[in-house]
């Protein structure tokens, strides 16, 4: 038998994590922490594995994690974390974290992970994976803050950092630059302040989805994890899992866009590969709606318009899953010589709705994507309050 060891400040983790390893033959959890009481735990239960939250407000993983590793036995330690690109993976790595695991990682595959640590393996989430070989092959630039900053400056930017490390002045920068000593310096100044900025919006935008949007979804990706290995009626266990797949998907996307947003300056490493037309099949899927599709559009729409007719058609089935459960519907495709259109249309719902708020951003992001394509975005009610059909033409 296994003994694990849970350290999360959110007690929702520590519950969800226990129900999925308690439900394995092999893993069983001894214990369970917060950041402050991790270590009277470890050192009363003795366990082969701890799990580890790498962000916690009162005492944060990597001390905990040098604490814990001068134990006279020290377990494996698994850092935990809602993103594997989170700065920290090479620290921890270097400190002696032995993993890193995403809190949406699949039940199966988690305990699975456990098995590993417990052996004496390493286990890391395939993007904590690249970090590490970026840093092994010498670009792990983002690591390092310096280096980071640096590589968000301009090539002119850069040039005049390089000429004031050996020591030149602004009348002599500029001799160089072919400008004035004043413009240089003024310039510079400039583009500077505005970089940090826009680095300081992007952080804070990307603080806040991190901290508050990503850590509220990746709770729902552990609860209805814990309940897909626990629940015995089938229809349950396929609910929970399609629950946990969503909030994956989601927490997925919230990656890419954190990633984009603080990659502060000109530099961006851009959004992680989108969504397709191809895509539409596993959308729907995933939708549990009834859901006929009717038409086809050419292979050549290029990403900008792929990306809206995905988006359209995945606000107007959430929309249906909110306001109209149960209904059918229909998601037509079609094109002409000028523009490429879907059009999505539902019935009536056969259940109650669920009285959820809205705050309609959803369809104002499409209409602002279908106009800067120069198209239009077209919705409304279709005889009932309850029918609606959204037209997307891009």
């Amino acid at each position: 038998m296994i003994d694990v060891v849970i350290v999360d400040d959110e007690a929702l983790v520590r519950t969800g994590f226990t129900m999925i390893l308690n439900a394995t033959d092999d893993l069983r959890v001894v214990g369970t922490a917060t950041g402050e009481d991790a270590l009277d735990v470890v050192a009363a239960t003795h366990p082969d594995v701890v799990l580890l939250d790498i962000r916690m407000p009162h005492v944060d993983g990597l001390t905990l994690l040098r604490l814990l590793g001068d134990l006279p036995q020290p377990p494996a330690i698994a850092m935990l974390t809602t993103f594997d690109a989170d700065e920290y993976v090479m620290t921890a790595l270097r400190r002696g974290a032995a993993g890193f695991l995403l809190k949406d990682t699949e039940p199966e595959q988690l305990a699975h992970y456990i098995r590993a640590l417990a052996a004496g393996g390493v286990v890391l989430s395939p993007r904590a994976s690249r970090v590490l070989l970026d840093d092994r092959s010498g670009v792990g630039a983002s690591l390092d803050e310096g280096a980071r900053r640096v590589a968000t400056l301009t090539d002119q930017e850069q040039q005049v950092l390089r000429l004031v490390a050996e020591g030149l002045s602004n009348a002599e920068i500029g001799d160089r630059l072919t400008v004035g000593a004043g413009t240089a310096s003024r310039q510079h100044e400039r583009e500077l302040y505005a970089q940090t900025v826009l680095a300081r919006e992007r952080n804070q935008l990307a603080r806040e989805m991190h901290d508050v949007v990503s850590h509220q979804v990746s709770l729902i990706a552990v609860q209805a994890g814990a309940l897909q290995v626990t629940a015995s009626d089938p229809a349950a266990k396929e609910a929970a899992s399609a629950i946990r797949s969503l909030a994956s998907t989601t927490l997925e996307e919230l990656r890419s866009m954190v990633m984009l947003l603080r990659a502060a300056g000109t530099r961006s490493p851009g959004l992680a590969p989108q969504p397709t037309v191809s895509d539409l099949e596993d959308l729907v899927t995933a939708s549990g709606l009834a859901v006929t599709m009717e038409g086809s559009l050419p292979p050549d729409l290029g990403s900008a318009r792929e990306r809206a007719v995905y988006r359209t058609v995945q606000e107007a089935l959430t929309n249906v899953r909110k306001h109209a459960p149960g209904s059918a519907v229909t998601v037509r495709q079609w094109s002409d010589e000028r523009s490429v259109a879907v059009a999505i249309v539902n019935g009536c719902p056969t259940s109650t709705p669920l009285r959820l708020p809205s705050s309609h951003l959803g369809l104002l992001g499409l209409h602002e994507r279908a106009e800067l394509l120069g198209g239009t975005l077209v919705y409304g009610a279709e005889g009932t309050a309850s029918a609606w059909s959204y037209t997307c033409r891009a």
